[in-house]
C-alpha cells in the first residue's frame, strides 16, 4: 500500500482556526500603533515648545529682563 503524504482536512482546519484566533488577538495591538505614534508625536512637539520657552526665559533671566517679561 502506498503511504500518501500531506495534511488531513482536520489538520488544515485546526491550523486555520489557530491562525484566526491569533489574528483576532493581535489585530487590536497593531491597529493601536498609529494612534500611539500620533500621541507620541504630539507629546514630543509639546515638550519641544516647552523647552524652547524655557530657553527663552532663561536667556531673558541672564540678560536681566525676566521681571519685564512677567509684568506684561
Amino acid at each position: 500500500m502506498n503511504k500518501q503524504s500531506g495534511f488531513t482536512l482536520i489538520e488544515l482546519v485546526i491550523v486555520i482556526i489557530v491562525l484566526g484566533i491569533l489574528s483576532v488577538v493581535a489585530a487590536p495591538k497593531f491597529l493601536n500603533l498609529q494612534s500611539d505614534a500620533k500621541k507620541a508625536t504630539l507629546e514630543g512637539a509639546a515638550a519641544a515648545v516647552k523647552t524652547s520657552a524655557d530657553l527663552v526665559f532663561n536667556q531673558a533671566a541672564i540678560d536681566g529682563l525676566e521681571q519685564e517679561s512677567r509684568a506684561r
